[in-house]
């Protein structure tokens, strides 16, 4: 018997597009483009990863009640991206 598992990939994010470089808008605008360009001719199992208007706290407490491994967080007006943000420079790790 073989047994199947569904698998669901989640974006967020579109740095470049069709040959045009983004890195530099807001992630507010890459998501849109994203959404319009991307994800509208495409179907499960890609979906469009969810934002959430939660305190850190909450989203934590929601991360460790359903047994989650983490949480990935980008502010909506951010702009740029750079190797040194990629590698951890300007992020915040939390332990779980």
């Amino acid at each position: 018997m073989v047994r199947q598992t569904l698998l669901l990939y989640y974006v967020f994010d579109v740095l470049f597009l069709a040959g045009q470089d983004l890195v530099s808008q807001s992630l507010l605008n890459r998501r849109e483009a994203l959404r319009r360009r991307v994800l509208a001719k495409l179907r499960d199992p890609i979906r469009e990863s969810p934002t959430f208007d939660a305190s850190l706290a909450d989203l934590i407490r929601s991360v460790k009640a359903q047994g989650l491994e983490g949480l990935v967080a980008k502010r909506l007006d951010s702009k740029g991206y750079s190797v040194a943000c990629k590698m951890g420079r300007f992020a915040q790790r939390v332990m779980l």
